[in-house]
């Protein structure tokens, strides 16, 4: 036990990582060779019966609860002994009464930005940072554009969803944080892709008989009212019934001319 086997060799296993065996709330883990000891934390001290970390009596604190307290067991900290009556209130005084700059501490919030309230503060980050991290490990993260709104011109702008099958490019350039393109799909442009590209405005259609019709990346000509066929080149019913009532009309004028003739000899 506290050891396994590796190649022949004995190794020593760390029971603090493997399976966590002591409270964290009380006590910290401590591998030793083939085997582990829990270690209590300030403000408790460990059972003589049964090695469990307890609380300290009131009164009492420190490492192994071996400090006395110089004030009533009220405002003893376990931890850190007596305490204020003013203590993480954000307030100082007599009568707690005077708000505590909080952002005067140094590096209370880290790489961002500190702003003091009445007996609070706030951390927070410049336009188009976002905070990152916790306690004095905070930061200011350029934000990713593509998955947050941005304003422009005092409109609200919803990013990551470029239309029209648009994909949202994250802008990189630190200097200009919370930039954003998208990348269009052919046939359409715009800052979110939203206009559709009309193709007709250069297209090759025979406008004495076609007319353009705009199609998602690209066109087709269209036939004229009164015109069909492949190219547009037939002009028809309307048409092919003129030419036949002209034919009708030339042949009958043939056969009267002849019939005229013949009674005149």
């Amino acid at each position: 036990m506290g050891y396994e086997v590796h190649d022949g060799v004995c190794i020593d296993i760390d029971e603090c990582n493997q399976t966590s065996p002591c409270d964290s709330t009380s006590s910290n883990c401590i591998n030793m060779n083939g085997t582990y000891e829990c270690v209590c934390k300030d403000g408790y001290q460990k059972d003589k019966s049964t090695g469990i970390c307890l609380a300290c009596q009131d009164g009492m604190y420190g490492k192994n609860c071996s400090k006395l307290c110089q004030c009533s067991p009220a405002m003893c900290n376990k931890t850190t002994g007596c305490q204020s009556p003013c203590e993480n209130s954000g307030f100082t005084g007599a009568d707690c009464d005077e708000n505590v700059n909080e952002c005067q501490i140094n590096g209370i919030c880290g790489a961002a930005n500190c702003n003091d309230t009445h007996g609070s503060y706030y951390c927070y980050c410049p336009q188009w940072f976002q905070l990152m991290g916790s306690n004095t490990n905070i930061k200011c993260s350029v934000i990713d554009a593509c998955q947050y709104n941005v304003t422009d011109g005092g409109t609200q702008l919803v990013n990551g969803t470029c239309v029209n099958n648009g994909v949202c490019k994250n802008g990189t350039n630190l200097a200009a944080p919370g930039t954003f393109a998208c990348e269009c799909a052919p046939g359409f442009d715009g800052k979110f892709c939203e206009h559709d590209i009309d193709e007709c405005l250069s297209n090759n259609c025979d406008l004495k008989t076609q007319h353009c019709v705009d199609q998602i990346n690209g066109f087709y000509c269209a036939c004229n009212p009164g015109v069909s066929g492949p190219g547009c080149n037939f002009f028809g019913t309307v048409v092919f019934y003129l030419v036949v009532i002209f034919h009708l009309i030339v042949t009958s004028l043939y056969f009267l001319g002849t019939v005229f003739t013949s009674r005149c000899r």
